[in-house]
């Protein structure tokens, strides 16, 4: 049955034929540009299929190898060619679609599946040579692609609704909020809860996965991503960037601030880098990165660069400033309407996360 995947699927092979063609791993900068003199050279590429392994090594050419000791070579300048092909015909195409002479070439180099097996957030494992240690790491990362449009961070999902409750206001009041049906429907209803007198106060995260994972990041994070959350539906910011400095301005925690102005910034930087590399809602998390290497990036013009782990400060300042929070499918989710429980009133938001 032939292949069929949307562009970000086929963005992994991409990904592939990108790197073995360049056999060089770019770091990019915090806006997303490569560092001309800063990469890693790349040793190999490992892929997982079923229960087969197919290893990719860097030489003068790439030599695969697969489990039942299948060894041959393929030129680098056919990866260089099917790349650039693959980058023009997933641009030619949407939804998702067929490349019978892409599917041809996975075949002989015994890729053949789009996305390879994988339990975690690592799409892709390469074994990387650090010229600042002299040593040899395999390391997983995740890929994010601009060719099928900005990716998410953060899905969401029934898992990434926050809880509130909802204060001072009667029934009537209620009816009327909630009839509200506008374009921007969530923002007005908030507005609208205000202006009748209402408040929100957050309770507590739908998941209690989840609200686990946050604390363990840090006590307070529920708390901090709620507020983000308010910042987003009520007063209208979106830029993760611009969240932090209202609530460092608010300051709804009441954080010593005079003192130390930076602690929404860092939990904030801390949050987005256990989501990057680890944590995921509705799965306990240990505290382990899975893709313990950084994230892989497809820019829209076909770039490929690296945030790297080794360099913290970089990847968290690109995370920080390449990122929002979206608005996901109210009635997919179920979120923005009042609710009454037990006598009590209660109004969810939902948590997604994705880059500019």
């Amino acid at each position: 049955m032939p292949l069929s995947g949307n562009k970000g699927e086929w963005s992994e092979i991409y990904t592939l034929f990108k790197l073995l063609a360049e056999k060089k791993l770019f770091i990019g900068d915090e806006h997303q540009q490569r560092i001309e003199d800063l990469y890693y050279p790349i040793i190999q590429v490992l892929r997982y299929e079923d229960e087969n392994k197919i290893t990719y090594t860097v030489k003068e050419n790439i030599v695969i190898q697969t489990n039942d000791n299948d060894t041959f070579s393929v030129n680098v300048a056919r990866f260089r060619e099917k790349s650039l092909e693959l980058l023009r015909l997933i641009r030619e195409n949407n939804g998702a679609f067929e490349l019978p002479t892409i599917e041809r070439f996975m075949n002989e180099v015994r890729c053949t599946k789009l996305k390879a097996d994988s339990t975690d957030k690592a799409d892709i494992k390469i074994v990387i040579h650090d010229q600042r240690t002299q040593t040899d790491h395999l390391l997983g990362y995740s890929i994010k692609s601009y060719l099928g449009g900005t990716p998410t961070m953060i899905n969401a999902s029934g898992s990434t609704n926050f809880n509130y409750k909802v204060v001072g206001l009667d029934k009537a009041a209620v009816e009327r909020i909630n009839a509200i049906d506008s374009r921007s429907k969530i923002q007005d209803r908030i507005e609208a809860i205000y202006a009748e007198g209402g408040q929100l106060v957050f309770d507590k995260v739908a998941s209690s996965t989840f609200s686990n994972n946050l604390m363990l990041v840090d006590s307070l994070l529920p708390t901090i991503v709620a507020e983000m959350l308010l910042c987003k539906f009520h007063k209208g910011q979106s830029l993760i960037s611009d969240i932090c400095n209202e609530l460092s301005r608010t300051n709804p925690c009441r954080f010593d601030l005079e003192g130390n102005p930076y602690f929404y910034q860092y939990k904030i930087k801390r949050f987005l880098l256990e989501a990057a590399l680890g944590m995921i809602p509705n799965t306990a998390w240990n505290g382990n990165y899975d893709a313990n290497g950084g994230y892989i990036v497809v820019r829209s013009d076909g770039e490929v660069i690296c945030y790297h782990i080794y360099d913290k400060t970089l990847f968290e300042n690109y995370l920080f400033n390449k990122t929002k929070l979206d608005t996901p499918s109210s009635s997919r989710h179920g979120f923005g309407i009042i609710e009454i429980e037990n006598g009590e009133m209660f109004f969810k938001l939902n948590l997604q996360v994705r880059f500019i």
